[in-house]
């Protein structure tokens, strides 16, 4: 994510490619400390950084995406939905999506996502499931 070191996604946001700043965004929200920004305190952090100097454990492998998950969710029920002349800047994300690889005592996180402004709604397939 070289692109997102970039002061041009702060300074011009909303005019810059909608997949950049969407990466941007969710690159935010994943090392955003909980309750730390003045001005929108319940919004845009998923507090990962209260797993520092924490020893690995199998709860960080189910905490972590679950944290990742609930705010990237939360982050979806405020931005732009595509109505009214708004960018879509909603994604798709799962917790089987968010990947952690330790290595001794660090932990890289993947965040793998769908953003929804480029789906295309006529692919979309349903299933027809048998009354039990």
């Amino acid at each position: 994510m070289s692109d997102l070191s970039d002061f041009d996604i702060f300074y011009y946001y909303g005019q810059n490619d909608l997949q950049m700043e969407i990466e941007s965004d969710i690159q935010q929200n994943v090392v955003q400390g909980t309750r730390s920004l003045f001005y929108n305190r319940s919004n845009d952090s998923s507090g990962l950084d209260e797993f520092e100097n924490i020893p690995n454990a199998i709860t960080q492998t189910i905490i972590i995406p679950y944290n990742v998950v609930a705010a990237l969710a939360k982050r979806n029920t405020y931005v732009g939905d595509g109505q009214n002349g708004t960018r879509d800047r909603r994604i798709v994300i799962s917790q089987n999506t968010v990947k952690l690889r330790t290595d001794g005592n660090m932990i890289d996180i993947s965040v793998f996502y769908i953003p929804l402004f480029n789906i295309n709604a006529a692919q979309a397939t349903t299933i027809k499931l048998p009354a039990l």
